[in-house]
């Protein structure tokens, strides 16, 4: 499809997800390929496969909304904290890679701030934060799992990502999340 269609369908993808872990807080967390179709007659998107579907806990919501409030504000100890808050990672990770998960947070952030939608399909970014997160995961005393319900939600976003990197879909992700951000919706 032209990038227009890809990028139009796909604001809608992460629109969906937006909605469903802010607004609903019920999330079909497989987001295998196979699971989306696009019907190109009413240009909707068509979500198959609920097996996978489960309810978000309310504070893995809120650490979600906090994580991206302090990305959207460049708010580099905002985003540590909600990472650390959110158990994404341990303080251990923090004590022991301080200056790795540093780097981390400033390479992200650095994609957050362009003032353009998020080129999905530009990975170049992608290798160092491979690195930087390789070098903190071969210190096994940092092996830290984060709970369960986060993972599945987790498993959603990076596959919703890994998606639209797929499409090279460009989508200005700021604004469609914006709105969901402010308060509770749930």
């Amino acid at each position: 499809q032209p990038q227009e269609v890809r990028d139009s369908v796909f604001a809608e993808v992460i629109e969906l997800v937006a909605r469903e872990l802010f607004e609903w807080g019920l999330m079909q967390t497989d987001p295998n390929f196979a699971n989306y179709r696009y019907r190109e007659a009413d240009r909707k998107i068509v979500l198959l496969d609920f097996g996978a579907t489960r309810e978000v806990d309310r504070q893995v919501r809120q650490s979600y909304r906090t994580l991206l409030e302090a990305g959207l504000a460049r708010n580099h100890a905002g985003v540590k904290q909600a990472a650390l808050n959110a158990d994404f990672m341990s303080s251990t990770v923090v004590e022991r890679h301080g200056e790795a998960v540093d780097r981390m947070i400033d390479i992200i952030l650095g994609e957050m701030a362009k003032d353009a939608p998020f080129d999905f399909g530009d990975r170049g970014f992608v290798p160092a934060l491979r690195d930087e997160g390789m070098a903190i995961a071969q210190d096994k005393a940092n092996w830290h799992i984060p709970p369960a319900e986060t993972l599945f939600v987790q498993r959603k976003v990076s596959g919703t990502a890994l998606l639209a990197a797929r499409l090279a879909a460009r989508v200005d992700v700021r604004e469609l999340v914006r709105p969901y951000l402010a308060g509770d919706s749930a």
